[in-house]
């Protein structure tokens, strides 16, 4: 049983496609009745011996054999190219973008979705990229993972039900949740060197291309070279630093680090909107001052794996 459905196997590396071996399918409530109304029709067409009663049983035997058929090549050969999304805080909804490509069947009727989460029914086109949007719930920051992704269908009649169950290694920087309260810097006396302009990452011009990390701005990816199959890029950009201040973790008078890390979140957001140089002091890190949404990002996400189990 485990070798005819390998639930279990691993399908981490993306693209996938569905191939007859990940396609599993099995009679819907609805089939179930079907059949035993088909079968108490054949009892009874066998007992008077009825010849229209043979040639009904036969012909909706022949649809619900036709269904099948049909139902299973809704999935078959659908490739799956990428699964991503942005970061969010902590109790948000994640969406996740599933990125798939039909080569040359319109697929009706595919819901995807993770296991446990609810899903996203659509209509799949041939010849193109279709992107499909899955929300996923999430919790406590670090980093989260929604688990399998789950993509069925029951097209075209509801009698059977054909389903791929996928270890896509889709997640995804939950940041923590923002505590509203005052804009506490400290003077980046340590750094000596305000004054001179210096190249630093940000927003303003772009620098090239670098490999995609988990995490990074979905609105940052490089779509055109992932279309031509060279791998998925980040696009990055650059920016000119003046001045710099501090938001220093030592400075939030409280012993709970996750009521410390939600107030630097707020601060990292309320220092963004003002257009600040600023860097993050934790205790055993440092990202040196920089502004920009890329920059916020990074403060972010490290502010989302200080201290957190992977």
């Amino acid at each position: 049983m485990k070798k005819r459905f390998p639930v279990t196997q691993s399908d981490t590396s993306l693209p996938i496609r569905l191939n007859r071996r990940r396609i599993y399918i099995l009679p819907t409530r609805h089939g179930v009745l079907f059949l035993l109304v088909l079968f108490g029709m054949l009892l009874g067409s066998i007992n008077y011996n009825n010849n229209l009663g043979f040639l009904l049983v036969f012909l909706l035997g022949g649809m619900l054999l036709v269904s099948i058929i049909h139902t299973w090549r809704n999935l078959l050969g659908l490739k799956i190219l990428s699964v991503s999304a942005d970061p969010v805080f902590a109790g948000e909804t994640a969406v996740f973008q599933v990125l798939v490509r039909s080569e040359t069947l319109l697929r009706k009727a595919v819901t995807v979705g993770f296991k446990n989460a609810a899903r996203t029914i659509a209509n799949i086109s041939p010849g193109a990229e279709n992107v499909i949007s899955v929300d996923a719930e999430t919790g406590h920051r670090g980093w989260y993972a929604p688990g399998r992704l789950i993509i069925a269908t029951r097209f075209p009649l509801g009698l059977f039900r054909a389903w791929a169950n996928l270890n896509t290694g889709a997640k995804v920087v939950v940041y923590p949740r923002p505590i509203a309260g005052a804009l506490e810097l400290t003077d980046n006396a340590a750094a000596g060197d305000d004054e001179k302009a210096r190249q630093t990452s940000g927003v303003d011009d772009f620098k090239g291309l670098t490999p995609y990390q988990p995490g990074d701005a979905i609105q940052h990816i490089a779509w055109k070279t992932l279309s031509r199959g060279q791998g998925v890029f980040t696009k990055a950009f650059g920016s000119e630093e003046r001045q710099s201040v501090i938001i220093d973790y030592a400075k939030i008078p409280s012993a709970d680090t996750e009521y410390r890390l939600s107030r630097l979140t707020d601060m990292v957001r309320q220092a963004s909107r003002q257009n600040l140089f600023y860097g993050l002091k934790l205790p055993g890190d440092y990202l040196p001052p920089d502004k920009g949404e890329r920059h916020k990002h990074e403060c972010l996400k490290t502010l989302a794996l200080f201290a957190a189990d992977e």
